[in-house]
């Protein structure tokens, strides 16, 4: 009982250090500084999601240079799970996760395909809801390393920020256009599977305007 003071006189300092850490780091709980911290390796991304297709699938893709091993990885929609065996995806590299294979692979033939079950443990129900869902990217830790959440998902937490993206229509995908580290809807589109998608550009050109169909053949050739 005699060394009480000087015990509390001793953590008194670490007590105002805790105390002003909010302050002195006000972003230290922000959703964005949580997004980053969460992610062991954010280099492997979700790129594109398609939930009501003749075939679901995913895509996942390497941003980074150099190979990153995904065994022991998962896709789950928090009903069940796709847990991928053994897999490395190459720099720059993608590997589609679809519950067909032949199908998906008309779309994109010259992708890497895992098609579960038959080649992936499914652990639960992994349905893609068509109205709505989430679905994350986890590690072999079960760390959350990347997420969409679509639709009519009432999902809030750390791993997305803002409203989740509208409804993804059948037939259709939502597809990734920002490699940037936060989860939000406006990393993303919706698009029909397997077309291009470029941003709006503006471009300066010198034209000379003509009538059609009087003068078009003589100023086409």
């Amino acid at each position: 009982a005699n060394h009480f003071p000087f015990v509390m006189r001793g953590l008194a300092p670490l007590i105002i250090w805790v105390l002003l850490l909010p302050v002195l780091l006000p972003g230290l709980s922000s959703p964005s500084l949580s997004l980053q911290l969460r992610a062991t390796n954010s280099n492997v991304q979700l790129i594109e999601v398609c939930p009501d297709f003749k075939t679901e699938f995913v895509i996942a893709q390497n941003v980074g240079n150099e190979p990153v091993n995904i065994s022991g990885w998962s896709i789950t929609d928090g009903e069940g799970s796709v847990i991928i065996s053994s897999w490395i995806i190459e720099g720059h590299g993608r590997l589609i996760v679809a519950s067909n294979r032949s199908t998906v692979s008309v779309i994109y033939p010259n992708e890497e395909v895992i098609e579960y079950p038959r080649e992936a443990t499914v652990k639960g129900r992994f349905t893609l809801a068509n109205d709505g869902d989430e679905i994350w990217l986890r590690n072999g830790q079960n760390d959350t390393i990347d997420g969409l959440v679509y639709g009519s998902s009432s999902y809030s937490g750390a791993f997305w920020i803002g409203p989740p993206l509208s409804k993804i229509p059948q037939g259709d995908v939502a597809r990734r256009i920002s490699s940037g580290e936060e989860s939000k809807a406006s990393n993303w589109v919706i698009i029909p599977p397997g077309r291009t998608h470029l941003e709006q550009a503006a471009f300066e050109v010198i034209a000379e305007p003509f009538s059609s169909p009087e003068n078009a053949l003589a100023r086409v050739i």
